[in-house]
């Protein structure tokens, strides 16, 4: 069975920043985000438009401290990315290729989520993920 790994973060810390320096810490080349617990602030969020190829991405921008109520995706190194997947994003940034989905709920509980592009950590956020394939 594979090993669940938990990366924990204090407040006001850059979540997708995080997780990259994590990955790199335990050397770790692809891995399976499978959850997190705890909140968040000042978040952005991506969706497709329309139904074209490549998509034109609508941000929506989440003010204000919210509760992560849903948190997956993929972590790899560039090196791991399928060819379809280096098509959609062209203009990667580093050597770590983040692909996150999330929902979040504001007090009151209203609900907002989708491709997951910024945001830090409000008080407490742990990230478990399971890693797949280690640097040699």
């Amino acid at each position: 069975m594979s090993e669940l790994l938990v990366l924990s973060l204090g407040a006001n810390e850059d979540i997708k920043q995080s997780i990259v320096a994590f990955l790199k810490k335990h050397r770790i080349e692809k891995a399976f985000i499978c959850g997190a617990v705890g909140s968040a602030r000042d978040l952005l969020f991506v969706a497709p438009e329309a139904m074209t190829i490549p998509p034109n991405l609508r941000k929506t921008r989440v003010e204000g401290p919210v509760e992560i109520v849903s948190f997956t995706g993929e972590a790899m190194d560039v090196s791991e990315m399928e060819d379809k997947l280096k098509a959609l994003y062209k203009n990667l940034e580093g050597d770590c290729f983040l692909h996150l989905h999330a929902s979040v709920a504001h007090a009151g509980g209203s609900v907002i989520g989708g491709g997951f592009w910024e945001g830090k950590s409000f008080m407490l956020l742990n990230i478990y993920m399971i890693p797949q394939k280690y640097f040699d």
